[in-house]
């Protein structure tokens, strides 16, 4: 009789995979932390609830930088409205 599939979830704890990309680190330093190399970091993404996991950090991670960037443009801070411009209205405001 086969033994039963080990899912990711039993090896690595899925929160701390959250955590840390949602304080900005990359699939490289998530790998240093916990040990494990980019390859295996690649191959856990195939687990959809670790693939999730990493995705719900991420996304925190980047809704942070965007209200920054947002307050910084709305405090009048001349770059980060460039910035912000060029990428949300770039048709309007791209270098030409």
């Amino acid at each position: 009789m086969a033994r039963p599939k080990e899912k990711v979830s039993d090896k690595v704890d899925l929160k701390e995979i959250e955590r840390l990309a949602g304080l900005g680190l990359t699939d490289v330093e998530i790998g240093y932390v916990l040990d494990l190399t980019e390859q295996t970091i690649n191959n856990y993404k195939k687990d959809n609830e670790f693939f999730l996991a990493l995705k719900r950090g991420k996304e925190k991670a980047d809704l942070r930088v965007t209200e920054s960037l947002y307050k910084k443009a709305c405090d009048g801070d001349t770059t980060a409205m460039i910035f912000w411009l060029k990428n949300r209205k770039s048709k309007d405001w791209r270098d030409k």
